[in-house]
């Protein structure tokens, strides 16, 4: 088994593709790429706040519109449908004015 893997390995080495070298410049192509740009210099409260933002996706606005829709539908059938009786007031004082 081994002696076939090695024979395989060897044909490989041998006859395998030729791996073209890469282009010139690719090192820094890579580095250009993976370097963050920024185009206007912020400061650094800026530069947090803005990258805090970017994490939040923001609907559309029609989305959003729906939910809050939806939303206020909810809440209204959750609602009572009338307004409540007049409670009694309530006193931690009995009739004669001593603290129950």
């Amino acid at each position: 088994m081994e002696k076939m893997e090695e024979h395989f390995l060897e044909h490989l080495a041998r006859y395998g593709g030729q791996v073209e070298p890469p282009r010139p410049g690719l090192s820094e192509r890579i580095i250009a790429a993976a370097a963050p740009v920024r185009q206007k210099s912020m400061g650094m409260l800026a530069m947090q706040i803005q990258e805090f933002l970017e994490d939040f996706l923001l609907p559309k606005p029609a989305f959003a519109l729906a939910i809050m829709l939806m939303v206020g539908v909810v809440i209204g059938i959750g609602a009572p449908q009338s307004p409540p009786a007049a409670e009694e007031e309530f006193s931690y004082l009995d009739d004669s004015g001593a603290i129950l």
